[in-house]
């Protein structure tokens, strides 16, 4: 063999080894790219898909909401045992909204969520109570002069029953709010 033919052959295999790292080099860089690009628009996407389950948990919480303001609502300035009979009865009809682990939201958004959940629980706990009460006032071994104060007791809770109606009011403007933010960055 002579140094003129060993000469092609060195570069022949130089220019394939180019063409393959060419080619390494070309495949590498699209993998990379579309790992860039990928990851790029899958964050993109869960961002949008957490918005849209927030503005979902936010839209719960308002109808959760309208549904305990419609069923604390009363008209009757004697506030009548039957009206607490009615919202103890219709909030078994009312599932809680459920805050799933995937759902963030805001500091302002979470504390107003928790204030109605709370309203909520409340609603429930004194319903609860008020009924217990009044069954108490109806049993005829109750003693007599227990009976006077349990009524006030009762009237009293009616009446914060009745409040926790104007807080959440007051709350549902505020989760109104917190809907519309969703509504606008969804679309």
């Amino acid at each position: 063999m002579d140094i003129a033919t060993a000469s092609n052959i060195a570069e022949r295999i130089i220019g394939n080894q180019k063409e393959i790292l060419n080619v390494i080099w070309s495949v590498l860089i699209g993998v990379i790219t579309g790992i860039i690009s990928s990851e790029l628009v899958t964050r993109k996407y869960r961002y949008k898909d957490r918005e849209i389950e927030n503005g979902r948990f936010i839209r719960d919480v308002l109808e959760y909401v309208n549904k305990l303001e419609e069923i604390t609502r009363n008209t009757d300035p004697m506030i009548p045992d039957s009206y607490v009979y009615k919202v103890y009865h219709a909030l078994e009809n009312i599932g809680t909204p459920i805050k799933y682990k995937w759902i963030y939201l805001s500091l302002k958004e979470n504390c107003i969520v928790n204030e109605v959940l709370k309203i909520g629980q409340e609603v429930r706990e004194l319903s609860f109570e008020i009924q217990m009460k009044i069954g108490c006032m109806s049993r005829d071994d109750y003693p007599e002069e227990g009976k006077k104060q349990l009524g006030i007791n009762i009237d009293n809770k009616k009446l914060e029953l009745v409040s926790k109606n104007l807080k959440l009011i007051g709350s549902k403007a505020k989760l109104e709010k917190c809907l519309r933010k969703y509504i606008h960055e969804s679309t």
